[in-house]
């Protein structure tokens, strides 16, 4: 994926309250997807199994947005990217 329009944000702990929050609280609504570090990736699964008693499938919708790993491995874990529709 393009991510020239993107960029890093810190949400804290990655779980799926968090990134919802962060959807939630995100002024900005021309998110398009949620890229995750591989490590997070698979906590969010093993939280939906765990948690919410939810299979995980690729791409997992918050809020309305795409929650997909990033396989180009620019995310470092412990942060999300954020891409948007329009390049910043």
């Amino acid at each position: 994926m393009n991510v020239d329009n993107s960029y890093l944000e810190n949400i804290g702990l990655i779980t799926i309250e968090n990134i919802r929050l962060f959807l939630k609280d995100a002024k900005f609504k021309g998110i398009r997807c949620i890229l995750l570090n591989q490590i997070d990736m698979d906590k969010i699964a093993i939280e939906l199994r765990n948690s919410y008693r939810e299979r995980f499938f690729e791409p997992y919708l918050i809020n309305g947005v795409q929650i997909k790993e990033d396989y180009d491995r620019s995310t470092p874990a412990g942060r999300i990217r954020v891409v948007t529709w329009i390049k910043k």
